[in-house]
């Protein structure tokens, strides 16, 4: 059976626990926020790098292309 004074004691501790819990869920929805931000950018940052990798192996492939096609040639000629 609930006294008054069990009554106030809950009133007491929704009005300490409601506000509480309400600065926690904004600050983990910030920390959310900021997290997400964070991870776009090192996306961003890690899909830019392969790229210009990707754009690196390219050009060093098409510069030795011409010699590889060169040393194919004199192997071929050779073993005939």
């Amino acid at each position: 059976m609930r006294t008054e004074g069990d009554g106030k004691k809950a009133d007491a501790a929704v009005k300490i626990s409601v506000p509480a819990l309400a600065e926690t869920m904004e600050s983990l929805r910030e920390n959310m926020i900021i997290f997400r931000h964070q991870l776009r950018y090192q996306l961003r940052y890690q899909l830019r790098y392969a790229g210009l990798g990707k754009h690196k192996l390219t050009e060093n492939l098409n510069a030795l292309k011409p010699e590889l096609e060169r040393c194919a040639g004199l192997v071929s000629s050779k073993n005939q």
